[in-house]
């Protein structure tokens, strides 16, 4: 995710000359569009995608551990008796 952040900075540098620009990006991190597509514009969907799930999923995420934990002791303890 840095490198997009970097990616980002050397296209708002303004010192730099255009193509100077697209070696410098390109060199940090290759996109993987195709001719038809926005340059970077797939990275940045999937890491906008992964920063909404990253936050709504704090607390199911912790319930689904807690759960896995409680059924994981209680087979043990089934086991055990």
């Amino acid at each position: 995710m840095r490198d997009l952040d970097a990616v980002d900075a050397i296209a708002h540098n303004k010192a730099l000359p255009g193509e100077q620009q697209t070696l410098l990006r390109h060199a940090v991190r290759y996109p993987t569009s195709t001719w038809d597509d926005v340059e970077y514009f797939r990275e940045w969907i999937r890491r906008l995608i992964l920063e909404q799930a990253i936050t709504n999923l704090g607390l199911p995420a912790a319930l689904t551990g807690t759960g896995v934990l409680c059924s994981t002791v209680a087979g043990v303890w089934a086991l055990y008796l």
